[in-house]
């Protein structure tokens, strides 16, 4: 198990390094017949001195281009597709990166307070900061008693901070949570990163705090689900400018109140299992004049000039112990089938060589949560019986309870082998790296085709192509 929070020897502010790779994925569904234009914003990772992006891979059916806003240099994947001819469309980043632990060293006694000048020059944070949903009147009782005895700027920052901390529970129990409702937040006292952000944001906003909202990949090794893999969401954090000291520092109150580290660590450090996508608020989007309250995993669509919310983002991470192993673990085309046994979820004995220069074999990988193999499903499933007189497709689970993948099964109905892998065995043996993955292995028990997501139009044509 990694330990966030060991102690190692410091260089600059950087600590303890981790590689990993993200399988980043976007679809957008239900797109309109005669739809004449689908605009997609994605974030787009760049590299600073806690994080090196080595290679990010964008993999689309359409032009993609890398687009900078003005204000805070976010960045975004920008497709604008004319007469989409499907109703859906699906962009995926292959992101290989590199962060470190972030430490600051900082002597609080050089912090200064800001000047007239300095709140002139960060005059944008402050106007887009503000919150339709705060009581400010009410925000400025609560910093008038949490500020009265406090005379340094960085004084300040610590009390809103410990404000934070201690009256707000993280907790996803209670509807409403996630949405930045900073009354609900004074009122509830509970929520998740975001709402814990919010409030932050919102006190030093009306207490001349310059402040920034940080949006991340978390990437929470203890949830993960398939080999040395997690299935990584969206997480915020905050940054505020200390003056004198002309840097930005972090805080990140929600990980802190969770366990992830101590209070005293994320008032100024941050672990390394995040890779971070942008910051700010109200943020227009480039070659647009609409403006993101916040930078998320999850993109921004625009269909024929009106926001589009059939939206689904899939993230998921890989931890790496060796770097040079990212791109060469999975079977390649061209190598035998790598045979094994297996069970079925009814508790039948499969054996792949049984197949071998019988039927060509389509293995599908898979888990119940990935929403890109429930999009899979359908297709598979007509696509079988259309050529299962020439193909054998085997569809194996990778690391999930059997009664999840019979739950499952009860919607996705499936008249071909379906695999139960408890200890991800089948997909070690593969060099599994995501899910979904389709391998075709032909007659001569040689892999022909391995690839991701496999629609069902495209499963149709890639089968079709192989019969020819």
């Amino acid at each position: 198990m990694i330990l966030l929070l060991c102690l190692f020897s410091l260089f600059a502010s950087q600590g303890k390094k981790i590689d990993f790779y993200i399988k980043y994925t976007v679809i957008v569904n239900n797109i309109p017949e005669k739809t004449q234009k689908v605009q997609i914003w994605i974030p787009y990772p760049k590299s600073d001195i806690y994080q090196k992006i080595h290679t990010i891979k964008i993999h689309a059916h359409y032009p993609t281009y890398i687009l900078k806003e003005g204000k805070y240099g976010n960045e975004f994947v920008y497709l604008e597709i004319e007469n989409p001819e499907y109703d859906y469309i699906d962009v995926s980043l292959d992101i290989f990166a590199s962060r470190y632990e972030r430490r600051e060293k900082i002597d609080f006694k050089k912090v200064r307070e800001p000047n007239e000048n300095l709140l002139l020059r960060f005059k944008d944070y402050f106007i887009n900061n503000r919150d339709e949903t705060a009581n400010y009147g009410k925000l400025r009782r609560i910093i008038r008693r949490i500020l009265k005895d406090k005379k340094t700027y960085i004084g300040k920052v610590k009390a809103l901070y410990n404000y934070v901390y201690n009256n707000m529970e993280y907790s996803k129990d209670i509807p409403g949570y996630g949405t930045g409702d900073i009354e609900r937040a004074c009122r509830i006292k509970a929520g998740n990163c975001i709402d814990f952000h919010s409030l932050f944001i919102a006190l030093s906003n009306v207490s001349n705090i310059i402040s920034r909202e940080v949006a991340y990949i978390d990437i929470p090794l203890e949830k993960s689900k398939i080999p040395n893999y997690c299935e990584a969401s969206y997480h915020c954090a905050v940054e505020v400018y200390l003056p004198g000291i002309n840097k930005w520092f972090p805080l990140d109150i929600s990980h802190a109140k969770k366990g992830k580290g101590s209070k005293e660590f994320y008032f100024g450090s941050l672990d390394n299992l995040r890779l971070r996508l942008g910051h700010g608020r109200n943020v227009k989007l480039p070659r647009s004049d609409i403006r993101l309250k916040r930078v998320q995993v999850k993109p921004f669509v625009l269909v024929n000039g009106k926001i589009h919310a059939d939206i689904h983002a899939y993230v998921i991470a890989n931890i790496l112990s060796d770097t040079k192993r990212i791109y060469n673990e999975i079977i390649n085309k061209g190598e035998k089938a790598r045979i094994f046994k297996g069970k079925t979820i009814d508790g039948r004995d499969f054996f792949l060589k049984d197949y071998i220069g019988k039927k060509n074999i389509l293995l599908n990988f898979f888990t119940t949560w990935c929403g890109r193999c429930q999009w899979e499903s359908e297709g598979l499933e007509k696509v079988y019986f259309k050529y299962k007189d020439k193909f054998i497709f085997v569809r194996v689970n990778v690391m999930e309870e059997k009664e999840k993948i019979e739950e499952f099964l009860k919607k996705y109905k499936h008249s071909f082998p379906i695999i139960y892998d408890p200890k991800a065995e089948i997909a070690k043996l593969y060099g599994i790296k995501y899910v979904p993955a389709n391998i075709i292995i032909g007659l001569d028990g040689k892999v022909k085709w391995v690839g991701g997501l496999l629609p069902k139009r495209d499963l149709k044509e890639r089968v079709k192509e192989f019969l020819k």
